[in-house]
């Protein structure tokens, strides 16, 4: 399965302060959680020259064919800020170049399109789209604004949440770009629509469909950086796959109830937990 977007470098900042660096966006996240699984992974991204990670790839047995160096960029680089209990603010530091045609040329199958700062244009997305079976996209990079500072907003207008739906078999959506979204109509002709939130894990709509949980398990969370990314790759390869809707839904809420346990991509996943937390999902599921 390629993951599409940016490889970030991330300085994150809990709410105590502590910093913590580390790679970023979905090609890490996806790539170094997900490979423990049996999932296999092909990150597609660019870089500058001053990241000095690929090394980390490889080792986890990721290929680093599809990840460019870019001499004229810097990595993406972005500062997460959180704050006592959920939210978190973001501010963009630097970033690479757009994504060409290219770079994505050998692209086939299965597609997630996780961008995290514009660089994937809708142009491009209809490009993937022509090449894969089946393609999820994170809405994350296309709603994403910058001020001036590189503080983050997030404004999602109906032109390109049309263009994401058209194109996309899976859409996922944060909770904070649904206000105004009638969710039912979006979801159908079998598309599915995935919405996150946070602690509060989220619900998922297909064919008018809502699949959610009565109510929220409990879970030691260390760090929740990537925990979205993870989710929709997740779904993805198991949808793309011919999995049942509900079953996968709840498989991709417990392997992102893992990865909080553990700080940036960098942890060690306990399947059988992810196993037992999947049974209890599903025990928790409700389908309205």
């Amino acid at each position: 399965m390629y993951v599409i977007g940016h490889i970030s470098i991330d300085k994150i900042v809990d709410p105590d302060g502590n910093i913590a660096m580390s790679a970023g966006g979905a090609p890490t996240y996806c790539g170094f959680y997900l490979s423990q699984l049996d999932i296999r992974i092909a990150p597609v991204s660019v870089v500058g020259p001053d990241f000095d990670g690929l090394r980390q790839y490889e080792e986890r047995g990721l290929s680093i064919d599809g990840i460019r160096v870019e001499p004229t960029c810097k990595t993406t680089s972005y500062e997460l800020k959180y704050r006592r209990g959920d939210g978190r603010e973001l501010r963009l530091a630097s970033r690479c170049r757009d994504f060409r045609v290219d770079d994505v040329n050998g692209v086939r199958g299965t597609a997630v399109v996780n961008p995290i700062a514009g660089e994937v244009s809708l142009d491009l997305l209809k490009l993937v789209r022509n090449s894969s079976d089946f393609m999820a996209i994170d809405a994350q990079g296309f709603s994403r604004r910058f001020d001036v500072n590189g503080n983050v907003s997030v404004s999602l207008d109906h032109a390109t949440l049309n263009s994401l739906l058209v194109n996309g078999d899976l859409l996922k959506l944060s909770v904070d770009d649904v206000d105004d979204l009638d969710l039912v109509k979006l979801s159908k002709n079998d598309k599915y629509v995935l919405v996150t939130m946070g602690s509060r894990l989220g619900y998922l709509i297909h064919n008018g469909r809502r699949y959610g949980f009565k109510q929220t398990p409990p879970v030691s969370v260390v760090d929740p950086t990537g925990a979205g990314d993870v989710t929709g790759c997740a779904l993805a390869w198991h949808l793309s796959r011919g999995e049942d809707a509900a079953w996968s839904f709840a498989r991709a809420m417990a392997i992102s109830m893992e990865k909080v346990r553990h700080l940036g991509p960098y942890g060690v996943m306990d399947s059988r937990s992810i196993d037992e937390l999947t049974d209890l999902l599903l025990d928790l599921l409700v389908i309205a």
